[in-house]
C-alpha cells in the first residue's frame, strides 16, 4: 500500500476528513518554507479544525431553519427607518 493510501485509510478510520485532501500541499509548503515536523503537524491540525468548525456552523445554520443566509452589509437600512441611527454609525465606520 502506498503512503498516500495509508494516510487516507488511517484518516478515514480516525474521522479526520480534511487531512487526506490537504496534507500533501501543506507538506510542500512546509518544505519550501523550511518548517519543522511539528510546525507541519500544527498547520495540518489547524486545517482540520477549521474544516470542522465550518461544517459545524453550516450544520447549525441548517438546523436553525433560517429562511436565507443574510449578512449585515446587505441589510437595507433605508427601508427600516428605526435603524436609521445604526445606518449612520455603519457609514462612519
Amino acid at each position: 500500500m502506498l503512503l498516500h493510501e495509508q494516510i487516507e485509510h488511517l484518516c478515514e478510520s480516525l474521522k479526520l476528513n480534511s487531512i487526506p485532501t490537504h496534507w500533501s500541499s501543506l507538506a510542500e509548503q512546509c518544505i519550501a518554507q523550511d518548517k519543522s515536523y511539528g510546525e507541519f503537524l500544527l498547520s495540518l491540525l489547524k486545517c482540520e479544525q477549521q474544516q470542522r468548525d465550518e461544517r459545524t456552523r453550516n450544520l447549525l445554520s441548517r438546523m436553525a431553519g433560517f429562511p436565507a443566509h443574510k449578512e449585515l452589509n446587505t441589510f437595507d437600512f433605508k427601508f427600516a427607518t428605526s435603524f436609521a441611527q445604526a445606518y449612520k454609525i455603519l457609514e462612519m465606520a
